[in-house]
């Protein structure tokens, strides 16, 4: 495995360095606007403190560690691949949320709770950033919509929920207080 890796960069090298050029200047784009909203969504609350990096990736998946800043972005642009601002903002939205859910709800990413499947949080998490994908205000800045691929009636509740009352104090307390 770890020889088809060294390949494939090797091989695409010049195209990941290129991609990865084009991806900073596409965040530029959308940053200041991206963090505008994001600080209205979480009404004002900050960003954890430390260096986020991002890492080209030659998959089709782009995880993030939380506690380390770091996530993955396309560094190989293949058929399917979702622009990779789109990819940045989504793994962004992760590193607030969960430090949101920390500060208010003492709960960290690998917190279990009670009656609930083990990635509960994750799954509240991928489905929280699919909503707001979703939302035309959110749209606006990005102009792509990705499709939830985890928990669709569980989306479709919290879509509901947050197209009645964008606030994320009411939204996060439906499925975070109490349990």
């Amino acid at each position: 495995m770890s020889e088809y890796i060294k390949n494939v960069f090797k091989a695409n090298n010049k195209k990941i360095i290129e991609n990865v050029k084009k991806a900073e200047k596409d965040w530029r784009v959308v940053e200041k606007r991206y963090f505008n909203l994001v600080d209205k969504i979480f009404k004002k609350h900050p960003w954890p403190n430390g260096k986020y990096i991002g890492f080209a990736s030659i998959f089709m998946m782009y995880p993030r560690d939380v506690r380390e800043k770091t996530f993955l972005f396309p560094g190989i642009i293949y058929k399917n691949t979702p622009p990779v601002e789109v990819v940045i903002g989504h793994e962004l939205l992760h590193f607030i949320f969960f430090d949101y859910i920390k500060k208010k709800y003492n709960l960290n990413i690998d917190s279990k709770i009670k009656g609930k499947e083990d990635d509960y949080l994750w799954k509240v998490s991928e489905v929280f950033n699919s909503v707001i994908e979703d939302w035309d205000t959110y749209y606006r800045i990005f102009k792509f919509k990705t499709p939830p691929y985890v928990a669709k009636n569980f989306y479709l509740k919290m879509r509901r929920q947050w197209s009645k009352d964008q606030d994320i104090n009411m939204l996060l307390g439906r499925w975070l207080k109490n349990k």
